[in-house]
């Protein structure tokens, strides 16, 4: 399944929002307001995202993966930015979910940012 980012300027700590692009497969979902990934089946996924930023002041910009509560640093995008220019960055990671869990991507950057981009989930293994 792919998602894209509904673009438009996204405040720091603001749910990046989404509408589908490309729907195959089952087990995967968007929430109902666009801000949540929905993994309803058993299994390993793989999701990855890659964004483009264009910042309106400097300094830094960044998108930040959850599942569920958790933030997931590790797979976090952040770059200096100055006010205009475009800053793209992504990330991948899997994830096993047992049961239903909840995936989303949070801006978060020193100012806010124009937000354009993608999210693909995959069901890779059913257990």
């Amino acid at each position: 399944m792919q998602f894209l980012v509904q673009p438009g300027t996204y405040e720091s700590g603001q749910t990046l929002r989404f509408y589908p692009y490309y729907l195959v497969g089952e087990g995967i979902s968007l929430s109902g307001d666009g801000s949540v990934v929905l993994l309803t089946e058993p299994g390993l996924y793989s999701l990855s995202y890659v964004v483009q930023c264009r910042p309106e002041e400097d300094g830094t910009v960044g998108v930040l993966p959850f599942q569920g509560a958790a933030a997931l640093t590790e797979y976090e995008f952040v770059a200096p930015a100055q006010a205009g220019i475009v800053q793209s960055g992504s990330g991948t990671y899997l994830e096993f979910s047992p049961s239903t869990a909840y995936a989303r991507l949070l801006y978060q950057g020193s100012g806010p940012a124009k937000v354009t981009g993608g999210f693909a989930v995959s069901r890779i293994y059913d257990r």
